[in-house]
């Protein structure tokens, strides 16, 4: 498998993956204040950006239907 940053291989690499999108990533590449330590639930910036746009619009779809 390779990285979803770099499209280098993982093997052999410390890698986490996104929670979301199951895509890999090298610790490296992922960016410091991104990581939260020992979280289970990590995203990444790709996911992160789409899901509170994507949250945002059901709340707003809930309330123009209440």
């Amino acid at each position: 498998m390779d990285c979803a940053h770099c499209k280098r291989t993982m093997e052999g690499c410390a890698s986490i993956k996104c929670s979301r999108c199951n895509s890999q990533f090298h610790l490296e590449c992922v960016s410091s204040e991104h990581l939260v330590p020992s979280s289970n639930n990590w995203r990444c910036c790709k996911c992160e950006m789409c899901y509170p746009a994507a949250l945002a619009t059901q709340v707003l779809d809930s309330a123009v239907r209440a």
